[in-house]
């Protein structure tokens, strides 16, 4: 029984979450991604571009860049979605769809 109270304890406990989110992206299309609305966000290229440039309204989010390895940081304010426009160093853009 002790054990039950401490095992339902933990879990009403809360804690933080870390997700990995992979999306397909075609230059033009629209791809709809989830943000976290507490934590930071990190958007980065997997086949090894850079992010040369990130557009969206600056109201509904903050961005911080990481000019080394081509990747931004990106916080949601509030929680309507909008979208951002990503343009990687190889000239391709991207529309992302943030929720």
């Amino acid at each position: 029984m002790k054990n039950r109270l401490l095992l339902i304890a933990i879990l009403l406990l809360p804690s933080s979450a870390f997700a990995l989110q992979v999306v397909d992206v075609v230059d033009g299309n629209t791809v709809p991604i989830t943000l976290s609305q507490k934590e930071l966000n990190r958007i980065g290229m997997a086949d090894g571009s850079r992010i040369a440039h990130i557009w969206g309204p600056q109201d509904r989010m903050t961005l911080e860049a990481d000019t080394d390895s081509g990747q931004l940081f990106v916080r949601a304010i509030g929680n309507s979605p909008f979208s951002l426009f990503v343009k990687a160093d190889n000239g391709e853009t991207y529309t992302l769809l943030a929720a």
